[in-house]
């Protein structure tokens, strides 16, 4: 799966869920948020 996002609007989402993601560099938010795509819809948790 190929998914295109803007990064700005990546990144507000992100710091979105900051209060729910350990204290270190955002590049590494696959190994503490969740992404999942269907039906053309993002999900973030």
């Amino acid at each position: 799966m190929k998914v295109l996002i803007n990064k700005n609007m990546l990144e507000s989402i992100v710091t979105n869920t900051n209060p729910y993601l350990e204290k270190r560099d955002l590049s590494a938010i696959t190994s503490h948020i969740y992404i999942s795509a269907k039906d053309g819809v993002l999900n973030i948790k």
